[in-house]
Protein backbone atom coordinates (compact mmCIF):
# COMPACT_ATOMS: atom_id res chain seq x y z
CA UNK A 1 0.00 0.00 0.00
CA UNK A 2 2.99 2.47 0.47
CA UNK A 3 4.38 2.26 -2.64
CA UNK A 4 1.11 2.21 -4.19
CA UNK A 5 0.92 5.72 -2.54
CA UNK A 6 4.39 6.26 -3.77
CA UNK A 7 3.54 5.64 -7.34
CA UNK A 8 0.34 7.83 -7.34
CA UNK A 9 2.42 10.59 -6.24
CA UNK A 10 4.93 10.37 -8.58
CA UNK A 11 2.56 10.03 -10.99
CA UNK A 12 1.37 13.14 -10.28
CA UNK A 13 4.54 14.95 -10.88
CA UNK A 14 5.79 15.82 -14.46
CA UNK A 15 8.60 13.77 -15.36
CA UNK A 16 11.10 16.54 -15.78
CA UNK A 17 10.72 17.80 -12.62
CA UNK A 18 11.24 14.41 -11.33
CA UNK A 19 14.84 14.91 -10.69
CA UNK A 20 14.73 18.36 -8.86
CA UNK A 21 12.36 17.35 -6.71
CA UNK A 22 14.36 14.50 -5.32
CA UNK A 23 12.18 11.06 -7.04
CA UNK A 24 15.23 9.68 -8.57
CA UNK A 25 17.49 9.59 -5.27
CA UNK A 26 14.24 7.87 -3.88
CA UNK A 27 13.79 4.99 -6.85
CA UNK A 28 16.95 3.76 -5.20
CA UNK A 29 15.34 2.86 -2.34
CA UNK A 30 12.60 0.58 -4.26
CA UNK A 31 12.42 -2.72 -5.59
CA UNK A 32 13.70 -3.20 -9.52
CA UNK A 33 10.56 -4.03 -10.60
CA UNK A 34 8.52 -1.63 -8.82
CA UNK A 35 10.90 1.05 -10.47
CA UNK A 36 10.09 -0.21 -13.87
CA UNK A 37 6.16 -0.33 -13.41
CA UNK A 38 6.37 3.40 -12.13
CA UNK A 39 8.19 4.31 -15.17
CA UNK A 40 6.19 2.32 -17.19
CA UNK A 41 7.43 2.43 -21.75
CA UNK A 42 9.19 5.51 -20.75
CA UNK A 43 10.38 7.22 -23.90
CA UNK A 44 8.69 4.29 -26.18
CA UNK A 45 6.21 6.27 -28.91
CA UNK A 46 3.77 3.94 -28.54
CA UNK A 47 3.22 4.19 -24.88
CA UNK A 48 -0.38 4.59 -24.28
CA UNK A 49 -1.21 2.82 -27.60
CA UNK A 50 -0.94 -0.58 -26.38
CA UNK A 51 -3.10 -3.00 -24.17
CA UNK A 52 -2.04 -2.95 -20.06
CA UNK A 53 -0.40 -6.62 -20.94
CA UNK A 54 1.91 -5.28 -23.52
CA UNK A 55 2.81 -2.42 -21.08
CA UNK A 56 3.07 -4.65 -18.75
CA UNK A 57 5.28 -6.96 -19.98
CA UNK A 58 7.66 -4.48 -22.24
CA UNK A 59 8.35 -2.89 -18.74
CA UNK A 60 9.31 -6.43 -16.92
CA UNK A 61 11.31 -7.05 -19.90
CA UNK A 62 13.57 -3.98 -20.52
CA UNK A 63 14.03 -3.46 -17.04
CA UNK A 64 15.35 -6.95 -16.28
CA UNK A 65 17.52 -6.43 -19.06
CA UNK A 66 18.74 -3.44 -17.52
CA UNK A 67 19.01 -4.39 -14.16
CA UNK A 68 20.41 -7.67 -14.99
CA UNK A 69 23.31 -6.64 -17.67
CA UNK A 70 23.78 -3.35 -15.98
CA UNK A 71 26.98 -1.71 -18.13
CA UNK A 72 27.02 -5.03 -20.40
CA UNK A 73 24.05 -3.94 -22.04
CA UNK A 74 24.63 -2.13 -25.19
CA UNK A 75 22.45 -0.73 -27.94
CA UNK A 76 22.46 -2.68 -31.24
CA UNK A 77 24.20 -1.10 -34.27
CA UNK A 78 22.15 1.27 -35.41
CA UNK A 79 23.21 1.04 -39.13
CA UNK A 80 21.38 -2.35 -38.81
CA UNK A 81 18.32 -0.91 -37.56
CA UNK A 82 17.58 2.73 -36.90
CA UNK A 83 19.45 4.11 -40.14
CA UNK A 84 16.82 2.21 -42.21
CA UNK A 85 14.37 3.58 -40.29
CA UNK A 86 13.11 0.64 -38.90
CA UNK A 87 13.17 1.93 -34.78
CA UNK A 88 9.71 3.22 -35.39
CA UNK A 89 7.33 2.27 -38.86
CA UNK A 90 4.12 3.84 -39.79
CA UNK A 91 2.17 2.32 -42.42
CA UNK A 92 0.93 6.11 -43.55
CA UNK A 93 4.70 7.27 -43.58
CA UNK A 94 6.81 3.83 -44.75
CA UNK A 95 9.60 6.54 -46.37
CA UNK A 96 9.93 8.22 -43.00
CA UNK A 97 8.84 11.51 -44.70
CA UNK A 98 7.55 12.97 -41.13
CA UNK A 99 10.87 11.82 -40.40
CA UNK A 100 9.19 9.17 -37.73
CA UNK A 101 6.70 11.76 -36.31
CA UNK A 102 4.03 11.43 -38.41
CA UNK A 103 1.87 9.14 -35.45
CA UNK A 104 1.80 12.54 -33.81
CA UNK A 105 0.89 14.77 -37.01
CA UNK A 106 -0.98 12.31 -39.45
CA UNK A 107 -3.99 11.20 -38.14
CA UNK A 108 -5.72 7.62 -38.48
CA UNK A 109 -8.09 7.32 -41.80
CA UNK A 110 -11.41 6.65 -40.84
CA UNK A 111 -12.65 2.88 -41.59
CA UNK A 112 -13.41 2.12 -45.43
CA UNK A 113 -10.48 5.11 -46.42
CA UNK A 114 -7.03 4.71 -47.89
CA UNK A 115 -4.44 3.43 -45.73
CA UNK A 116 -6.78 1.74 -42.95
CA UNK A 117 -6.29 -0.58 -41.28
CA UNK A 118 -3.01 2.02 -39.82
CA UNK A 119 -0.16 -0.11 -38.70
CA UNK A 120 2.59 1.31 -36.18
CA UNK A 121 5.85 -0.78 -35.28
CA UNK A 122 8.39 0.73 -32.70
CA UNK A 123 11.64 -1.60 -32.35
CA UNK A 124 14.23 -1.53 -29.48
CA UNK A 125 16.93 -3.34 -29.79
CA UNK A 126 20.19 -4.21 -27.79
CA UNK A 127 23.34 -6.75 -27.60
CA UNK A 128 25.66 -7.83 -25.11
CA UNK A 129 28.61 -9.97 -24.08
CA UNK A 130 26.50 -13.12 -24.58
CA UNK A 131 23.34 -11.76 -27.05
CA UNK A 132 24.37 -10.74 -30.81
CA UNK A 133 20.88 -9.36 -30.48
CA UNK A 134 18.12 -8.62 -27.45
CA UNK A 135 14.95 -7.80 -30.00
CA UNK A 136 12.09 -6.14 -28.85
CA UNK A 137 9.06 -5.15 -31.22
CA UNK A 138 5.86 -3.88 -30.44
CA UNK A 139 2.98 -3.46 -33.48
CA UNK A 140 -0.35 -1.93 -32.91
CA UNK A 141 -3.04 -2.01 -36.42
CA UNK A 142 -6.34 0.48 -35.72
CA UNK A 143 -8.24 -2.37 -36.06
CA UNK A 144 -7.45 -3.48 -32.70
CA UNK A 145 -5.01 -6.07 -33.85
CA UNK A 146 -1.59 -5.90 -31.02
CA UNK A 147 2.03 -7.59 -31.23
CA UNK A 148 4.40 -7.85 -28.77
CA UNK A 149 7.36 -9.96 -30.14
CA UNK A 150 10.39 -10.98 -28.26
CA UNK A 151 13.95 -12.93 -29.69
CA UNK A 152 17.26 -13.04 -27.85
CA UNK A 153 19.26 -14.60 -29.70
CA UNK A 154 22.73 -15.57 -28.34
CA UNK A 155 26.12 -14.81 -30.38
CA UNK A 156 27.13 -18.06 -32.46
CA UNK A 157 29.68 -18.95 -30.40
CA UNK A 158 27.61 -19.00 -26.96
CA UNK A 159 25.98 -22.71 -25.71
CA UNK A 160 22.72 -21.32 -24.55
CA UNK A 161 19.24 -21.35 -26.03
CA UNK A 162 17.32 -18.50 -28.32
CA UNK A 163 14.67 -17.20 -25.90
CA UNK A 164 11.78 -16.46 -28.10
CA UNK A 165 8.42 -14.49 -27.12
CA UNK A 166 5.04 -13.59 -28.86
CA UNK A 167 1.47 -12.33 -27.53
CA UNK A 168 -1.29 -11.29 -29.77
CA UNK A 169 -4.28 -9.36 -28.83
CA UNK A 170 -7.15 -8.64 -30.92
CA UNK A 171 -10.14 -7.13 -29.98
CA UNK A 172 -9.15 -6.13 -26.55
CA UNK A 173 -8.24 -9.84 -25.46
CA UNK A 174 -4.92 -12.00 -26.39
CA UNK A 175 -5.39 -14.79 -28.50
CA UNK A 176 -2.15 -16.29 -28.17
CA UNK A 177 0.62 -16.36 -25.53
CA UNK A 178 3.64 -17.96 -26.29
CA UNK A 179 7.09 -18.27 -25.00
CA UNK A 180 9.85 -21.08 -25.11
CA UNK A 181 13.79 -21.04 -24.53
CA UNK A 182 14.17 -22.61 -28.29
CA UNK A 183 16.59 -25.58 -28.35
CA UNK A 184 19.88 -25.35 -30.38
CA UNK A 185 20.60 -28.79 -30.59
CA UNK A 186 19.62 -31.50 -33.62
CA UNK A 187 17.20 -33.13 -31.59
CA UNK A 188 15.42 -30.05 -29.75
CA UNK A 189 16.90 -31.00 -26.44
CA UNK A 190 17.53 -28.81 -23.56
CA UNK A 191 20.22 -28.90 -21.13
CA UNK A 192 18.95 -30.82 -18.06
CA UNK A 193 18.90 -27.80 -15.85
CA UNK A 194 17.05 -26.05 -18.23
CA UNK A 195 14.52 -28.59 -17.71
CA UNK A 196 14.49 -28.43 -14.44
CA UNK A 197 14.46 -24.47 -13.63
CA UNK A 198 11.71 -24.47 -16.56
CA UNK A 199 9.36 -27.14 -14.77
CA UNK A 200 10.05 -25.67 -11.41
CA UNK A 201 8.67 -22.10 -12.65
CA UNK A 202 5.64 -23.41 -14.79
CA UNK A 203 4.43 -25.49 -11.44
CA UNK A 204 4.94 -21.80 -9.45
CA UNK A 205 3.53 -19.98 -11.97
CA UNK A 206 1.22 -21.30 -14.60
CA UNK A 207 -2.21 -22.83 -13.75
CA UNK A 208 -2.42 -26.66 -14.93
CA UNK A 209 -4.91 -25.70 -18.00
CA UNK A 210 -1.81 -23.83 -19.43
CA UNK A 211 0.57 -26.62 -18.95
CA UNK A 212 -0.59 -28.54 -22.15
CA UNK A 213 1.61 -28.38 -24.97
CA UNK A 214 -0.13 -27.32 -28.25
CA UNK A 215 2.65 -25.73 -30.63
CA UNK A 216 1.90 -24.68 -34.29
CA UNK A 217 2.68 -26.80 -37.12
CA UNK A 218 5.38 -24.07 -38.34
CA UNK A 219 6.96 -24.39 -34.65
CA UNK A 220 7.39 -27.53 -34.05
CA UNK A 221 10.79 -27.80 -35.58
CA UNK A 222 12.53 -24.97 -33.38
CA UNK A 223 10.47 -25.23 -29.85
CA UNK A 224 11.26 -27.35 -26.98
CA UNK A 225 8.64 -30.35 -25.79
CA UNK A 226 8.25 -27.67 -22.66
CA UNK A 227 7.41 -25.07 -24.81
CA UNK A 228 3.97 -22.88 -23.69
CA UNK A 229 1.66 -21.76 -26.03
CA UNK A 230 -2.01 -21.08 -25.14
CA UNK A 231 -5.09 -18.92 -25.77
CA UNK A 232 -5.93 -17.92 -22.17
CA UNK A 233 -9.36 -18.23 -21.19
CA UNK A 234 -9.41 -16.88 -17.81
CA UNK A 235 -7.74 -13.79 -15.94
CA UNK A 236 -6.02 -16.38 -14.06
CA UNK A 237 -4.18 -18.26 -17.30
CA UNK A 238 -3.21 -14.80 -18.34
CA UNK A 239 -1.82 -13.51 -15.40
CA UNK A 240 0.42 -17.14 -14.95
CA UNK A 241 1.31 -16.85 -18.22
CA UNK A 242 2.95 -13.02 -17.49
CA UNK A 243 4.60 -14.04 -14.66
CA UNK A 244 5.87 -17.03 -15.89
CA UNK A 245 7.54 -15.23 -19.09
CA UNK A 246 8.79 -12.67 -16.89
CA UNK A 247 10.34 -14.91 -14.79
CA UNK A 248 11.49 -17.13 -17.29
CA UNK A 249 13.26 -14.15 -18.75
CA UNK A 250 14.88 -13.22 -15.85
CA UNK A 251 16.77 -16.74 -15.20
CA UNK A 252 17.79 -17.10 -18.53
CA UNK A 253 19.67 -13.88 -18.61
CA UNK A 254 21.19 -14.72 -14.88
CA UNK A 255 22.47 -17.80 -16.49
CA UNK A 256 23.81 -16.40 -19.37
CA UNK A 257 26.24 -14.07 -17.30
CA UNK A 258 27.95 -17.38 -16.53
CA UNK A 259 28.98 -18.41 -19.50
CA UNK A 260 31.97 -18.01 -21.59
CA UNK A 261 32.16 -18.50 -25.05
CA UNK A 262 33.35 -21.56 -27.15
CA UNK A 263 36.26 -21.87 -28.62
CA UNK A 264 37.63 -24.84 -31.67
CA UNK A 265 40.21 -26.03 -30.08
CA UNK A 266 39.17 -29.85 -30.49
CA UNK A 267 36.91 -31.76 -32.33
CA UNK A 268 33.91 -32.07 -29.56
CA UNK A 269 33.63 -28.48 -29.77
CA UNK A 270 34.15 -27.79 -33.31
CA UNK A 271 31.21 -29.97 -33.68
CA UNK A 272 29.21 -28.24 -31.30
CA UNK A 273 30.02 -24.92 -32.73
CA UNK A 274 29.08 -26.56 -36.01
CA UNK A 275 25.45 -27.73 -34.28
CA UNK A 276 25.11 -24.09 -33.11
CA UNK A 277 25.22 -22.41 -36.14
CA UNK A 278 22.87 -25.10 -38.34
CA UNK A 279 20.38 -25.01 -35.25
CA UNK A 280 20.73 -21.18 -35.13
CA UNK A 281 19.92 -21.20 -39.16
CA UNK A 282 17.34 -23.86 -38.38
CA UNK A 283 15.35 -21.45 -35.90
CA UNK A 284 15.21 -18.14 -38.64
CA UNK A 285 14.57 -20.29 -41.61
CA UNK A 286 11.31 -21.47 -39.61
CA UNK A 287 10.25 -18.59 -38.21
CA UNK A 288 10.52 -17.11 -41.64
CA UNK A 289 8.03 -20.03 -42.88
CA UNK A 290 5.48 -18.24 -40.74
CA UNK A 291 3.24 -16.70 -43.24
CA UNK A 292 0.94 -14.99 -40.72
CA UNK A 293 3.77 -12.51 -39.77
CA UNK A 294 4.36 -11.95 -43.50
CA UNK A 295 0.59 -11.08 -44.29
CA UNK A 296 -0.01 -8.62 -42.20
CA UNK A 297 3.30 -6.62 -43.14
CA UNK A 298 2.44 -7.30 -46.59
CA UNK A 299 -0.95 -5.97 -46.61
CA UNK A 300 0.58 -2.74 -44.94
CA UNK A 301 3.89 -2.42 -46.99
CA UNK A 302 5.08 -4.20 -49.66
CA UNK A 303 6.65 -7.77 -50.18
CA UNK A 304 10.31 -6.05 -50.48
CA UNK A 305 10.02 -4.34 -47.13
CA UNK A 306 8.49 -7.38 -45.40
CA UNK A 307 11.42 -9.72 -47.16
CA UNK A 308 13.92 -6.75 -46.23
CA UNK A 309 12.47 -6.31 -42.37
CA UNK A 310 12.19 -9.95 -41.52
CA UNK A 311 14.87 -11.09 -43.14
CA UNK A 312 17.69 -8.80 -41.71
CA UNK A 313 16.00 -7.33 -38.61
CA UNK A 314 14.02 -10.47 -37.17
CA UNK A 315 15.24 -13.24 -38.75
CA UNK A 316 18.69 -12.84 -39.29
CA UNK A 317 21.37 -15.47 -39.59
CA UNK A 318 24.29 -13.87 -40.50
CA UNK A 319 27.25 -15.73 -38.78
CA UNK A 320 29.71 -14.02 -41.07
CA UNK A 321 28.80 -10.37 -39.59
CA UNK A 322 28.79 -10.64 -35.98
CA UNK A 323 27.66 -8.08 -33.65
CA UNK A 324 31.08 -5.83 -32.01
CA UNK A 325 31.33 -5.96 -28.53
CA UNK A 326 33.47 -4.03 -25.94
CA UNK A 327 33.50 -4.13 -21.75
CA UNK A 328 30.57 -1.42 -20.95
CA UNK A 329 32.26 -0.20 -17.70
CA UNK A 330 35.12 0.78 -19.94
CA UNK A 331 32.77 3.39 -21.74
CA UNK A 332 35.12 6.00 -19.53
CA UNK A 333 38.43 4.61 -20.64
CA UNK A 334 37.10 4.93 -25.26
CA UNK A 335 35.49 8.57 -24.09
CA UNK A 336 38.77 9.88 -22.42
CA UNK A 337 40.79 7.91 -25.26
CA UNK A 338 38.67 10.01 -27.84
CA UNK A 339 39.19 13.39 -26.04
CA UNK A 340 42.77 12.80 -25.40
CA UNK A 341 44.31 11.00 -28.15
CA UNK A 342 47.57 12.03 -26.87
CA UNK A 343 47.57 10.16 -24.14
CA UNK A 344 47.57 6.78 -25.63
CA UNK A 345 51.55 7.13 -27.16
CA UNK A 346 53.03 5.80 -23.51
CA UNK A 347 51.53 2.33 -23.53
CA UNK A 348 52.45 2.24 -19.55
CA UNK A 349 49.96 5.31 -19.23
CA UNK A 350 47.52 3.06 -21.06
CA UNK A 351 47.77 0.02 -18.23
CA UNK A 352 47.82 2.04 -15.79
CA UNK A 353 44.76 3.60 -16.46
CA UNK A 354 42.93 0.36 -17.19
CA UNK A 355 44.29 -1.17 -13.86
CA UNK A 356 42.88 1.90 -11.95
CA UNK A 357 39.26 1.11 -13.36
CA UNK A 358 40.07 -2.56 -12.58
CA UNK A 359 40.46 -2.18 -9.37
CA UNK A 360 37.31 0.66 -9.08
CA UNK A 361 35.45 -1.95 -10.60
CA UNK A 362 36.16 -4.56 -8.30
CA UNK A 363 35.94 -2.54 -5.25
CA UNK A 364 32.57 -1.80 -6.59
CA UNK A 365 32.38 -6.14 -7.13
CA UNK A 366 32.81 -6.53 -3.58
CA UNK A 367 30.82 -4.08 -2.01
CA UNK A 368 27.85 -4.84 -3.75
CA UNK A 369 28.86 -8.54 -2.77
CA UNK A 370 28.90 -8.00 1.07
CA UNK A 371 25.56 -6.08 0.94
CA UNK A 372 23.94 -9.20 -0.89
CA UNK A 373 23.79 -7.84 -3.92
CA UNK A 374 22.39 -11.26 -5.87
CA UNK A 375 23.61 -9.96 -9.16
CA UNK A 376 27.19 -11.13 -8.26
CA UNK A 377 27.97 -14.03 -9.26
CA UNK A 378 31.38 -16.07 -9.17
CA UNK A 379 32.39 -14.57 -12.47
CA UNK A 380 32.25 -10.79 -11.06
CA UNK A 381 33.60 -12.26 -7.30
CA UNK A 382 36.47 -14.00 -8.99
CA UNK A 383 37.37 -10.47 -10.52
CA UNK A 384 36.58 -9.08 -7.65
CA UNK A 385 39.58 -11.01 -5.63
CA UNK A 386 42.05 -11.11 -8.01
CA UNK A 387 42.28 -7.10 -7.81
Amino acid sequence: MEFAERIEDLHEQPKHLWERLGFLDKLRQYPPGLIADMMGMGSWRLKGNVDEVFEFMVTRIEGSLRELLETDLALYPVDKWKTKGWDFIDSLDPKREWDGLSYVDMPSPLKGMEGYPRLLIENRVYSSRVFRKLHLEVAVRQDGLQVLHMVFYPRYDFDIPILALDLVAAGGAVTLAIIDTCPVTSRLTLPQHYIETILELQDNFLPDSCKERKIPDWGKQIFSPLCVCIKPEAPEELAGFMKYAVALTRAHLMYSQLLQPLSPTDKPSARRLSELLACHKRFCEHQLANTKTSRVLEVAFDKEFTDAYMKELMFDFSPKEDVPWFDGSLAKLYEYFENTPEVWADAGEFMKTRMKLDDQKASDFLRRFLAGDPSIKLPRLSFALQH
